[in-house]
């Protein structure tokens, strides 16, 4: 009996899992949601880290500015650094950038030594990690991952800290006050908002140091210091739905609807990290990692071939 209630309180846990992934998920690529307005042009301030800015890893742009009237209004559009970017055709993957990277992210760690803070931190860097695993390559029109990266660069400690981020954004997700928005949205999108609030069902209280705000501002400045753009779009949205929800964790109402999509995108950013790192965790412990790495390094290992054929062929006419 015991066994048999165990299992079925697994199973409705995966379910409320997947029910929540896929409706954060389907938000998240709603128009309004999924187009936003960000600060891509403001150089870094940061002297030992500006030497690092010299990148390109571009975003495409669009001009298009959203048809509903009232939300241009309402949009804190009028700043000329925001740039209007359409999420969709800038899928969160691996882009190569390194050179900067480890100095940018040591930036971040040193502006606190808040438990709290730390602890997110590692907890974002993981799900960081686990993109640029999931996603590593594109052949045609798919990404293929990279299993033994996985397994390199993701580490338990920094699992644990990415399960306690996870939580933690669930529960703010569900504590959200959005009264000051909902004439901006449509009834479907409000009420996926409030599906998704329903099924969460941690309801624990947790204690936020107010300064972090601050903190999370001087980051957003540290995140201009980035070299590759898409990596600073990306980084600036997740480090804003942090922001957004330690304001709700402050009991905040949310000010603007800029807040609640940096929180919605910030929220499937994390949902998918927990899906993909269980994926990835399973193929790199399977057989078929190996398969995973030809595919992936098809090209260094054609080219290797191809050297070697190459080589041989000379060193032969050379014998002769």
């Amino acid at each position: 009996m015991f066994l048999f209630f165990s299992l079925s309180l697994c199973c409705l846990m995966v379910e409320k899992d997947t029910f929540l992934r896929s409706n954060v998920l389907e938000l998240s690529r709603h128009s309004i949601f999924s187009r936003v307005y960000i600060d891509l042009s403001t150089p870094c301030e940061i002297p030992e880290l500006a030497q690092y800015c010299y990148g390109d890893c571009s975003v495409p742009l669009n001009g298009k500015i959203m048809d509903k009237a009232k939300l241009k209004n309402k949009r804190k559009s009028k700043e000329e650094k925001l740039t209007l970017v359409d999420l969709l055709k800038v899928p969160e993957a691996y882009t190569g950038y390194k050179e900067g990277a480890r100095e940018v992210w040591m930036a971040l760690v040193n502006l606190s030594n808040d438990g709290f803070y730390k602890s997110v931190l590692s907890g974002v860097q993981y799900s960081i990690s686990v993109h640029i695993c999931a996603f590593y390559k594109k052949m045609g029109g798919i990404f293929l991952c990279n299993p033994s990266l996985f397994g390199k660069i993701c580490k338990p400690e920094g699992k644990v800290n990415f399960l306690k981020l996870l939580k933690f954004a669930k529960n703010s997700f569900k504590k959200m006050n959005i009264e000051k928005i909902e004439e901006l949205f449509t009834k479907p999108e409000l009420n996926k908002i409030y599906d998704i609030q329903s099924v969460i069902l941690d309801v624990d209280q947790y204690y936020v140091n107010p300064d972090l705000l601050d903190v999370l501002d001087k980051a957003l400045l540290v995140l201009n210091c980035t070299a590759c753009e898409k990596c600073k779009l990306w980084g600036k949205i997740q480090f804003m739905g942090l922001r957004t929800f330690i304001k709700v964790q402050l009991n905040q109402k949310l000010d603007n609807v800029d807040e609640l999509i940096y929180a919605v995108n910030f929220l499937a950013r994390l949902v998918t990290s927990e899906y993909e790192s269980a994926r990835l965790e399973s193929l790199y412990k399977s057989k078929y990692s190996l398969v995973y790495n030809v595919f992936i390094y098809y090209e260094e290992i054609l080219g290797i071939s191809l050297a070697f054929i190459l080589y041989f062929v000379i060193f032969k006419k050379r014998r002769r």
